[in-house]
């Protein structure tokens, strides 16, 4: 689908949500691609050759000649206006007015998965670190709100405003996709779009991590009959599956599982 000689390269981590959404487009579009993989427990994104090319020491980033893209809705925005006229695609790649709002919620999307991943992946390690130690690697994270809320879920976990706002978010944008999806097959219209593939990584990681809102006795039953028509296609195996080991599966359920208890107190 692409005229330009050079393959495009995406920097992106495996488990990462947003190189998640950016990987579904680029296999359900059938681009070809090349991989550098970070590893951001090791702190890879914060390299001096890495914050050359993103300054937010954030994944993923996509450079694609002379493009350099480093936020997975303008790399999928990218994506979408890169195919060919007459190109035999599944994916609807007109970017509409609903497309846009899925993808902005997407960005809001992302803020409480990361404080409920947080929560439960790593909040108690963090909460062991001497305080300088945990201050340094919060003081380096360009993202200072992002830290902000990694700081009040150390301290506070879930009765912090984080946290708390982190599950309001999650309540009410369960019921917005459920209420959408009762209206249509897929979440912008009748056509699998852009605004699947930014929302779907976020439900899979609080599905991966037990933590789907329906211990408030919810159902959900329109967005279940959309994650498992998507869960069917091929590039869902593609970018994300093949990159989440079973160990990695089984932590998010082991480590989840505490969190979901609590929550069923609430």
């Amino acid at each position: 689908m692409n005229n330009n000689v050079d393959i495009p390269v995406l920097y992106h981590s495996k488990t990462s949500v947003c190189s998640q959404k950016v990987r579904l487009v680029l296999a359900e579009l059938d681009v070809d691609w090349h991989g550098q993989v970070l590893d951001l427990k090791k702190g890879q994104q914060f390299t001096p050759d890495y914050r050359a090319l993103n300054p937010k020491a954030s994944v993923p980033t996509y450079i694609d000649n002379d493009v350099c893209l480093t936020e997975s809705n303008d790399i999928m925005m990218h994506l979408a206006a890169s195919v060919e006229e007459g190109g035999d695609f599944s994916l609807n790649t007109d970017i509409n007015d609903a497309i846009k709002e899925w993808m902005v919620e997407s960005v809001r999307f992302h803020s409480a998965v990361h404080v409920l991943t947080t929560l439960a992946l790593n909040r108690a390690k963090l909460l062991n670190l001497p305080p300088e130690e945990l201050f340094l690697k919060l003081d380096r994270t360009p993202d200072k709100a992002r830290a902000q809320r990694i700081n009040d879920v150390v301290q506070n976990g879930l009765s912090g405003f984080a946290a708390s706002s982190a599950i309001l978010f999650l309540k009410n944008i369960y019921h917005k996709i459920d209420a959408k999806l009762a209206q249509n097959e897929f979440l912008s219209g009748e056509t699998l779009s852009l605004a699947d593939f930014a929302i779907l990584p976020f439900v899979m990681r609080i599905r991966f991590l037990q933590l789907t809102p329906d211990w408030s006795g919810e159902q959900f039953s329109s967005l279940n009959r959309w994650v498992a028509q998507l869960q069917e296609r091929r590039s869902f195996d593609a970018a994300v599956m093949q990159f989440h080991g079973a160990e990695a599966l089984e932590k998010y359920k082991i480590q989840g599982a505490p969190v979901r208890e609590e929550l069923m107190k609430l």
